[in-house]
């Protein structure tokens, strides 16, 4: 993925583990994922499934008025970023 391929870089460049983050604010797929696996092995930081799970029916939900608004959504996904920046 582009992502594992930068925090490679970005560790090969110098960055130390505890200086970088990765986070999926919002996916489709909840199984594990090499970049999580990747983040564990070197100590980086992670939230490999955020605070948006698209799940079977979502859209027809969210079009319906039954999920959280866009904001809401939005303003979740904020919070997870700033939660893991830190």
């Amino acid at each position: 993925s582009v992502c594992l391929g930068l925090l490679g870089t970005l560790l090969h460049l110098g960055y130390q583990p505890h200086e970088l983050a990765y986070i999926k604010p919002a996916t489709q797929c909840e199984a594990t994922q090499v970049i999580q696996l990747y983040c564990q092995h070197v100590g980086i930081a992670c939230q490999p499934i955020g605070p948006i799970v698209y799940y079977k029916g979502f859209t027809r939900k969210f079009l319906e008025g039954h999920t959280e608004t866009s904001q809401q959504l939005l303003q979740n996904a904020n919070l997870a970023v700033e939660e893991i920046s830190r």
